[in-house]
């Protein structure tokens, strides 16, 4: 009976051992590629890769089928919404940044109406409130451009958390203020009186003038 050689045993079991791991990287190769979104393609909430900007116009995760729809990059590529919890989780967040757009302009409204009724304010206290006035402003126009950026992804969900938070955010800190319909482009600031005449009432622009011996 003829028996293997060493090095025919040799040459066996190194074949053996070179062909499974090649076979566990096709495994791995294919959980890469499938594993990472669901096991199967109905778990899949959006396909990769994700982007920032549609670029066919507007369109809603939640009218397509799961799966149809390519991921959303909120602003940075790190922020891949590429599951249910994370799109609804950023939903709320932009509908509470927006609410916060409005209180920030309640919020520096307030401290310009104190800058100007404050004559006998000290150098320093008016210096530190123009200071809070600059850091309001600043994050209003960071807010602003934020929310217009997540806009420009032309999703329509993202889009009408956007204008219900800015409707949300009127109707608590500034539906009650009063209107602002006055122009300081000359200098000189202007309101609305109403003045009566017979049975009518008509809106009459005034202009407040300094008193010029005062």
């Amino acid at each position: 009976m003829a028996t293997a050689s060493p090095s025919m045993m040799d040459g066996m079991m190194n074949m053996d051992t070179t062909a499974m791991p090649s076979m566990m990287d096709m495994d791995d190769i294919d959980g890469h590629n499938h594993g990472s979104t669901g096991s199967s393609s109905n778990d899949v909430f959006c396909y990769a890769p994700g982007q920032t900007m549609s670029m066919v116009g507007f369109f809603a995760i939640g009218l397509e089928n799961k799966g149809e729809t390519q991921c959303i990059n909120l602003l940075w590529e790190e922020w891949t919404l590429d599951t249910a919890e994370k799109f609804g989780f950023a939903c709320l967040g932009i509908f509470l940044l927006a609410i916060c757009l409005q209180y920030s302009f309640k919020a520096r409204s307030g401290f310009i109406k104190e800058l100007l009724e404050g004559q006998k304010m000290d150098f320093m206290a008016r210096k530190l409130l123009k200071l809070y006035i600059c850091a309001l402003y600043t994050i209003q126009i960071t807010l602003g451009y934020g929310l217009m950026l997540v806009a420009m992804t032309y999703n329509v969900e993202m889009f009408c958390m956007i204008l219900s938070g800015l409707c949300v955010g009127f109707f608590m800190f500034l539906i009650e203020e009063p209107a602002v319909g006055s122009c300081n482009c000359d200098g000189h600031p202007t309101q609305v009186a109403v003045v009566e005449e017979g049975s009518q009432n008509k809106d009459v622009e005034v202009k407040v003038e300094e008193d010029a011996r005062a």
